[in-house]
C-alpha cells in the first residue's frame, strides 16, 4: 500500500490557519479564566489584545505594501482587507464611511459572540472589539477613539463600531 502525498489548496491552508488561531485564542481565555479567575482572564486578554492589535495591522500594512493611510476611503479598505484575513467567514459585518472622519463597523452576527455564548461565558467575558480595533488604529499611525455600542451581555451578537479619526494631528511613529 503506498502513501498518498498529503497537499492543501491555498484556500485550505487558509482556512486552517485562521480556524486553529480562533481555537488558540478561544481555549487560551477559558483555561486562563478557569486558572485564575474570570477578571483576570479578560485583564490579560485585553492586554494581549491590544499589543498583537498593532502588530497585525501593522505587518498587514507592510505585506500589502500600503502607504501610511491619509482618508477615511484609504481607511475602510484597509479594515476591509483586515477583516476579510483575519475573521472567519461566519462573522458577518459591513463598513460604511459616514463623513471624512468617521467609519462605521456593523457587525451582523459575531463569530465571538457564538463561541462565546456556547461556553457559557456571556455573562464574565469582556468583549474585546474596541481594543483591537483602537490598536489597529494606534497600529496605522493614526489619532482617533474607537467606540463599540454594546457589551457582550447587550450584544446579542451583533453592534455597531464607530472609528472617530483626526486627520489634522500628524501621524503617530
Amino acid at each position: 500500500m503506498t502513501q498518498k502525498a498529503a497537499s492543501l489548496r491555498p484556500e485550505q491552508r487558509e482556512k486552517l490557519l485562521r480556524d486553529l488561531w480562533v481555537l488558540n485564542d478561544a481555549r487560551w481565555f477559558l483555561k486562563s479564566a478557569l486558572d485564575l479567575g474570570p477578571e483576570a482572564a479578560n485583564k490579560l486578554n485585553l492586554t494581549v489584545v491590544d499589543s498583537f492589535g498593532k502588530t497585525e495591522i501593522g505587518r498587514l500594512m507592510v505585506e500589502a505594501g500600503l502607504d501610511p493611510i491619509s482618508d477615511i476611503q484609504g481607511f475602510k479598505a484597509l479594515l476591509e482587507l483586515a477583516s476579510e484575513l483575519y475573521f472567519p467567514p461566519d462573522h458577518v459585518y459591513a463598513f460604511e464611511a459616514i463623513d471624512e472622519n468617521t467609519l462605521r463597523g456593523h457587525v451582523l452576527e459575531c463569530y465571538v459572540y457564538k463561541a462565546v455564548t456556547k461556553a457559557n461565558g456571556t455573562g464574565f467575558y469582556t468583549c474585546a472589539a474596541e481594543t483591537r480595533l483602537g490598536a489597529w488604529l494606534e497600529g496605522c499611525g493614526l489619532h482617533g477613539q474607537v467606540t463599540v455600542d454594546r457589551d457582550t451581555e447587550s450584544c446579542n451578537g451583533s453592534c455597531s463600531v464607530t472609528f472617530s479619526i483626526d486627520w489634522r494631528r500628524p501621524a503617530l511613529a
